[in-house]
């Protein structure tokens, strides 16, 4: 048994998989970002409805907390929800919610 354990134990060493990382992805450029996960849906409800006006305006209400992505942002997939992906830019501490489309494999 004891083998067993050191035999996967290396695979997985030498392999280059860790028990626990999170799978990293970079950001695709215009996508709604939000704090929480219930604004999320209500800034996509609005851009959904065709209401770009609408969504625009949520999303400059900073009350909000909502932001379009940049291009190119490295970040850390968090967590998952249906279509919701929680994430967190490298080196940040807070998350963010988007959609799965919003985000590119490294």
């Amino acid at each position: 048994m004891r083998a067993v354990v050191i035999a996967l134990g290396l695979m997985l060493f030498t392999h280059g998989v860790s028990l626990g990382q999170e799978e990293t992805y970079t950001t695709k450029r215009g996508y709604v970002a939000c704090a929480d996960k219930a604004n999320t849906v209500k800034a996509l409800g609005l851009s959904n409805d065709y209401n770009a006006r609408g969504a625009d305006a949520f999303v400059a209400d900073r009350a909000n907390h909502c932001s379009f992505l940049k291009n190119g942002v490295k970040v850390s997939l968090v967590s998952a929800a249906d279509n919701l992906v929680e994430i967190r830019p490298d080196g940040a501490t807070e998350t963010v919610w988007t959609v799965r489309a919003a985000l590119a494999r490294k």
